[in-house]
């Protein structure tokens, strides 16, 4: 925090009062030493005299961010998008008679987080950047169709395992034989329609792999693979999948997998358009 900063903080804790009230919302604690102010609490701390130093630190929950402590008369640190916060009144000392803060209100801390965690784990591709598909694991087809509707043509808008999905594309099967085609020479799935490849050996697998692409660990270790938002009946979701083999590499875009059901080894095909 820099110095002008850090003094125009202390003139209005001086004149703010003698209670440092830590409020923690939804999404994340507050630690200070060896002490958490946990989730959707509050804690108090009393500053009576021109020695109170402490660093208070906003910490995440899973599937949260810490955006920036909150803004506002009487808010400490405010809008600052560091995460730690460093109150210290030692600065004030002769300058502001302790019994100032014996009458004067109180002061506020409050870190805010989101639950929309922007996607910045991406590969891109001719013109598009694509999600890795295993941020999304274990998400049934129904919950992404909640919200990147098929009928939307993909159009997302709101969060899968809380990351930030808003402006992103559920991909068609047709743009996962394209995605995969760009590797594969001569051109061989699709376009438009479910399709496999089978080939012993081949190149394009370790180059897939090569430009940055993660396959699932656990059970399937070696498999990537994901939900499109093409249906393959009323019950089942077409999968885009690469499954490198010991003595053949597999690529298509022809596997179902039932739409309510979801995997550790199963995540989704999102791009945006750059």
């Amino acid at each position: 925090m820099g110095r002008i900063l850090l003094l125009s903080l202390l003139v209005v804790m001086a004149l703010s009062g003698c209670k440092l009230h830590v409020i923690a919302l939804q999404g994340g604690q507050v630690s200070v030493g060896g002490f958490n102010c946990l989730t959707q609490t509050s804690c108090v701390y009393n500053v009576d005299d021109t020695s109170f130093q402490r660093t208070f630190t906003a910490s995440a929950s899973p599937g949260y961010q810490f955006v920036k402590w909150h803004g506002g008369d009487d808010f400490l640190c405010a809008n600052s998008t560091n995460p730690t916060c460093v109150i210290d009144t030692t600065p004030l000392a002769g300058l502001v008679p302790d019994a100032v803060f014996a009458i004067l209100g109180d002061a506020y801390i409050m870190p805010i987080f989101s639950d929309r965690v922007p996607i910045t784990d991406t590969i891109i591709v001719e013109g598009r950047e694509w999600a890795q598909v295993d941020l999304f694991a274990d998400v049934s087809w129904d919950s992404v169709d909640a919200v990147c509707p098929a009928a939307n043509d993909g159009v997302c808008d709101g969060s899968l395992n809380a990351w930030n999905v808003t402006g992103w594309t559920w991909a068609h099967l047709e743009d996962v034989n394209r995605l995969f085609n760009v590797y594969i020479s001569p051109v061989v799935l699709g376009p438009f329609s479910p399709d496999s490849h089978t080939e012993a050996d081949s190149l394009w697998a370790p180059a897939f792999f090569a430009a940055g692409w993660r396959i699932f660990s656990g059970p399937s270790a070696g498999i990537l693979q994901g939900w499109t938002r093409i249906q393959s009946d009323s019950s089942n979701g077409f999968l885009g999948y690469l499954d490198p083999g010991l003595d053949e590499d597999r690529v298509g875009t022809d596997r179902t997998f039932g739409k309510s059901g979801s995997s550790g080894n199963l995540g989704v095909w999102l791009y945006r358009d750059l």
